[in-house]
C-alpha cells in the first residue's frame, strides 16, 4: 500500500473533504490522527477506519488554540512517535454579509478557525518532519483566489491567506524535504453552511451551499470523495512535482 507506515495528521476530520481523505488515506495504509471539535463526529469516522482494519486516534481540539494545537500533536507523537503527512483542513465558513453589517467579532472568529488554525497546525507539526520530510497540504478555495464577491470578505481573505502562506513556506519547508501544497475546490458538498446576510434568490445556488432542488443535491453527490482524491495525488511520496498550489483540480505551477 502507497501509505503503509505513515502517519496522517487531519484537522476537520469529521465531514466533508477531511473525512473522505481520512478514508482514503486509511485504505492506502496511513495511521490516521483525525483532529476536529466534533467528538462523535471524529468516532464516526474512527469507527469506519477500524472496520476496514485501519488504526485512528481521535483528538477533539479547536485548531485556533495554540494549547490546544500543541497537546494535539503531543497525543500524537506519543501514540504513533511520527508524522508523514499533515494536511491542514478544518475551516468555517462564517458570516456572509455586507461590510457594513458584518460585525468585528464574527470577523474575528473566521480569521481565527480558518487562518490562525492553519498557521498553528503548520507551526506544530512541522518541526516533527524536518528529519524525516514529508507532504502537507493545505484546504484553501477558489474564494479570494479566483473569485471575488464583497459579501464573503472574512472568508475570502483567509482563503487568500493561505495561499500566500503555502507559497513563503515552501521555501522554507524545502530545506527539510518537506513539500506543502495547497488545495483551492470550487463548491463542495459539505454540513458547513455560511451565515448570510444578504438576500437569497429563489432556488439558486449560494456557494458551498446546495439549493432545494433535487436534481442539483444528486449532482453534487461525492464530491468531498473527489477531493479526498486529488489531494491523495498531491501527497504522492513518488509524486515528481514539487510545491505548488491546485485550483479548480488543474495544477498551476507558481
Amino acid at each position: 500500500m502507497l501509505l503503509a507506515n505513515k502517519v496522517a495528521f487531519i484537522t476537520g476530520a469529521g465531514s466533508g473533504i477531511g473525512k473522505a481523505t481520512a478514508l482514503l488515506f486509511a485504505q492506502e495504509g496511513a495511521k490516521i490522527v483525525a483532529l476536529g471539535v466534533d467528538g462523535d463526529n471524529l468516532e464516526a469516522t474512527k469507527k469506519q477506519i477500524e472496520e476496514t482494519g485501519g488504526q485512528a486516534l481521535v483528538v477533539v481540539a479547536d485548531v485556533s488554540s495554540p494549547e490546544a494545537m500543541q497537546d494535539a500533536v503531543k497525543q500524537a507523537m506519543d501514540r504513533f512517535g511520527q508524522l508523514d503527512i499533515v494536511f491542514a483542513n478544518a475551516g468555517i465558513n462564517g458570516v456572509w454579509a455586507p461590510i457594513e453589517e458584518l460585525e468585528p467579532q464574527e470577523w474575528d472568529k473566521t480569521l481565527e478557525t480558518n487562518l490562525r488554525g492553519t498557521f498553528l497546525t503548520l507551526k506544530y507539526t512541522y518541526p516533527h518532519m524536518k528529519e524525516r520530510g514529508g507532504a502537507m497540504m493545505v484546504t484553501s478555495g477558489i474564494n479570494g483566489t479566483r473569485t471575488f464577491k464583497g459579501e464573503r470578505i472574512a472568508y475570502s481573505c483567509t482563503k487568500a491567506g493561505q495561499v500566500v502562506l503555502v507559497k513563503s513556506l515552501a521555501v522554507e519547508f524545502a530545506k527539510h524535504n518537506v513539500r506543502i501544497n495547497a488545495i483551492c475546490p470550487g463548491a463542495i458538498a459539505t454540513n458547513h453552511q455560511p451565515i448570510h446576510r444578504v438576500p437569497r434568490h429563489g432556488n439558486r445556488w449560494t456557494a458551498r451551499g446546495i439549493s432545494r432542488r433535487p436534481h442539483a443535491a444528486q449532482r453534487w453527490q461525492g464530491q468531498s470523495r473527489r477531493a479526498a482524491r486529488a489531494i491523495s495525488g498531491v501527497r504522492r511520496f513518488d509524486a515528481h512535482f514539487g510545491n505548488r498550489h491546485f485550483r479548480g483540480w488543474r495544477r498551476n505551477a507558481h
